[in-house]
């Protein structure tokens, strides 16, 4: 699955880009927290049938092969899978009827734990307590 292109955080790809452009503009960010910001639009997640939500962004342009070693040594990224940089892995189950979000395995309760994972009436997927939209791409 995949971030539908046109929308995350309420804003479309567009929208985020000219609001970046602002913030670049008054010299709050620069050229690389731009590029940050936009990875979200790039990100896949993949569902696995064992319970597992793994979102995996882009190798970021220019990260060497050493870079990532050591993003992964320091813990900023869990792996590599198939040229994306594995960002982060969270749980999902069966909880009654409903599949919904188990969280992360650590002490970390970001807010989502608990919710719903749902398909709109589009065959969308709501994803991260629904800033996000996913799409099957496989």
């Amino acid at each position: 699955m995949a971030a539908t292109q046109d929308g995350v955080g309420m804003r479309t790809k567009d929208e985020m880009i000219a609001y970046l452009n602002g913030q670049k503009a008054r010299g709050e960010i620069d050229d690389e927290e731009i590029a940050d910001s936009l990875q979200v639009f790039d990100a896949r997640f993949e569902i696995t049938p064992d319970g597992q939500i793994i979102t995996l962004m882009k190798i970021p342009e220019g990260a060497s092969e050493q870079d990532v070693e050591d993003a992964i040594k320091e813990g900023e990224i869990l792996g590599v899978k198939d040229g994306y940089i594995i960002a982060e892995k969270r749980h999902w189950e069966l909880d009654g009827d409903k599949y919904v979000y188990a969280g992360k395995g650590d002490d970390d309760d970001d807010g989502v734990s608990g919710t719903e994972l749902k398909f709109d009436d589009d065959g969308l997927l709501d994803f991260a307590g629904g800033i996000m939209k996913l799409k099957k791409i496989k």
